[in-house]
């Protein structure tokens, strides 16, 4: 009984002394709070301006991941006014590139029965084909160089004037020689692509608006090529059915409406000025 009343007597000690423990704990966090500042709210989680996915204009090319908005705006605005400048500036590059092309086209399905009406053999017309791939390995280079000097609309007019200066000629060729000289003389001044590529680099600023420029120069060359052979083959019927031109005759009747074509464009081109756009690099003009 001694023992039993001394082991209570100790439990008892030790449960005041942890209730006493524990109030003081307590206390202690309650006045560590009290005299601690409160935090200000949302200093646990620093605030960061989330970068938002914004579209300007209705161009589906111009994104901008911007966390400034307000500033963003006005560089973009600038950007598609630059844009809007320099595709202005290079519809006339682009259509002269394709007017040439679609000569090439119409040659492409027209000489071949051309030639051999005369009496050509397959032999002279390889040649004839030959003869204007190898004077635009000769004429290019040597147009891209002048162009630097005189200006590149001024050798796109060229090339135009060129084009159809031989298309006119081979409209009225006696025989298969003249034929392949009027095929050089085309070829001379087959360098409408070329020429147009460089003009996109001083015309356009670079970065992503160079590519894409230049990526339409390519398509207007394509384009011209695959509506070349159906222009040809609309020509030839309207003249067979609306003019009365005779079979013989209709293939010299689209080489004529080949180069009225061509004359048309350059005359439309004539008042233009190739200039870069205010914030582009500058580089020779018409």
């Amino acid at each position: 009984r001694g023992i039993y009343t001394c082991h209570r007597g100790l439990f008892m000690a030790l449960c005041r002394h942890t209730s006493s423990l524990s109030l003081f704990l307590l206390l202690s966090a309650a006045a560590a709070l009290a005299v601690t500042p409160a935090a200000p709210r949302g200093a646990l989680r620093p605030a960061v301006s989330r970068p938002r996915l914004r579209h300007f204009g209705q161009r589906s090319d111009v994104l901008v991941l911007s966390a400034d908005p307000p500033a963003q705006r006005g560089a973009v605005r600038s950007g598609a006014a630059v844009r809007s400048a320099a595709t202005g500036a290079l519809l006339p590059i682009w259509l002269a590139v394709f007017v040439q092309m679609v000569g090439v086209g119409i040659n492409l399905s027209t000489l071949p029965l051309f030639v051999l009406s005369l009496g050509g053999t397959p032999l002279q017309l390889a040649s004839v084909v030959s003869a204007f791939s190898g004077a635009q390995m000769l004429g290019g280079p040597l147009l891209v160089r002048v162009s630097g000097r005189v200006g590149r609309l001024a050798v796109l007019r060229c090339c135009l004037a060129g084009n159809a200066l031989a298309a006119l000629l081979t409209s009225v060729a006696p025989g298969y020689r003249c034929v392949a000289l009027c095929r050089v003389l085309a070829g001379l001044f087959a360098a409408s692509v070329p020429v147009a590529q460089v003009a996109v680099t001083d015309v356009v600023p670079a970065g992503a608006a160079t590519s894409q420029a230049l990526s339409r120069v390519g398509s207007a060359a394509s384009a011209g090529i695959i509506a070349g052979p159906a222009i040809g083959g609309v020509l030839g019927l309207a003249a067979r059915h609306l003019l009365g031109v005779p079979p013989h005759r209709e293939a010299r009747a689209v080489f004529a409406a080949s180069a009225c074509l061509a004359a048309l464009v350059l005359l439309a081109t004539m008042r233009v000025r190739l200039a870069p756009p205010p914030g582009a690099a500058g580089g020779p003009g018409a």
